[in-house]
This record gives structure tokens, C-alpha cells and sequence, in this order.
């Protein structure tokens, strides 16, 4: 996991040096977080949860939100723009 986390840094640093570079321009702030899955959706459980809280998604949220990463990837990221917008796993606006 570790190798693929690094080969994913190392990969994107030039798009991610560039964003940091006009981000600052307007205060903006740009970091890289990366996920590494399996094959069917696993995740490895405490980099998810630290990558997810920096996100700034509740504790409470974390699990439903992993469960859901068997399912195909736009339910589960209308999951998580539910829970980073709305703060809610199953909400009734239209961001799903």
C-alpha cells in the first residue's frame, strides 16, 4: 500500500505543484490525499478514515461511507459529496 500511496505522489506532483502555485494567488490551499483500493472496492480502514477526517467528514460517517465502496464508484461519490456538502450519508437534495 505504501508504494502505491508514493507512486500516486509522485505521479500527480507536478499537477499538484502547479494548483499550489495559482491557489495561493487567490488564498487558496491545494494538498493531495490519496486513496488506494483494491480490486473490489477494499480500502485499507485507517488511512480511509484519516484521509476522509481530513475531508472533513464526521466520525459518525466514516463506515456507512466505506461500505459503500463495493458499490460502483458514482453512488459512492454522491456519498461522499452528500456527506462533505450536506453532512448527511442519506440526504434528499439533489447532490446524488
Amino acid at each position: 500500500m505504501e508504494r502505491a500511496a508514493a507512486a500516486a505522489q509522485d505521479q500527480y506532483m507536478s499537477l499538484l505543484t502547479g494548483l499550489q502555485a495559482v491557489g495561493r494567488v487567490n488564498g487558496w490551499q491545494a494538498q493531495q490525499i490519496v486513496f488506494v483500493g483494491g480490486t473490489c472496492g477494499s480500502v485499507h480502514v485507517e488511512s480511509f478514515n484519516k484521509n476522509m477526517k481530513v475531508l472533513g467528514v464526521l466520525e459518525s460517517k466514516l463506515n456507512p461511507v466505506r461500505q459503500k465502496l463495493g458499490y460502483p464508484g458514482d453512488v459512492l461519490w454522491g456519498a461522499v459529496f452528500c456527506l462533505l456538502s450536506c453532512r448527511e450519508l442519506s440526504c434528499h437534495c439533489r447532490c446524488t
